[in-house]
């Protein structure tokens, strides 16, 4: 009997496929469920971020916005995820599409101590889960 020999060159870029796969999904799913945290004024470590000036405070309410990173919604909507990916390895990339959105991060993040970036434990365990139950496809 002759037994074709199997094309290990396909069978490495199915696996590589998958892990992108995977790490794109799990990407897209951290993003929108930090978003949903990051909205309810709640921090990586599950506290609430620091307050807003009253000043500004008053000027949201005047605006007819109560929530924290809602005041036109700019930033959270120009947060976008990718994989950066090498011949060995892949990472999670999270930024800003917007220029002006990113400085506006940067400010919340180290003038006003609002880390609305970080990712909590629970965020990376579901990261691993979602990986994990990609990688059982393979």
């Amino acid at each position: 009997m002759i037994y074709k020999k199997p094309n290990y060159d396909k069978m490495r870029k199915n696996v590589q496929y998958r892990i992108n796969r995977a790490m794109e999904t799990s990407a897209n799913s951290t993003l929108k469920l930090m978003k949903t945290r990051i909205k309810r004024g709640v921090n990586h470590k599950g506290g609430k971020f620091k307050s807003l000036s009253k000043d500004y405070q008053d000027y949201k309410k005047d605006q007819g916005k109560l929530q924290m990173f809602e005041f036109s919604g700019d930033m959270l909507r120009s947060l976008k995820t990718k994989v950066k990916k090498t011949k060995d390895s892949a990472r999670i990339i999270m930024d800003f599409d917007d220029s002006n959105e990113n400085e506006k991060a940067y400010q919340n993040i180290y003038t006003h101590k609002r880390d609305f970036m970080q990712v909590s434990d629970k965020e990376i365990d579901r990261i691993v889960r979602k990986i994990e139950k990609e990688l059982l496809h393979i």
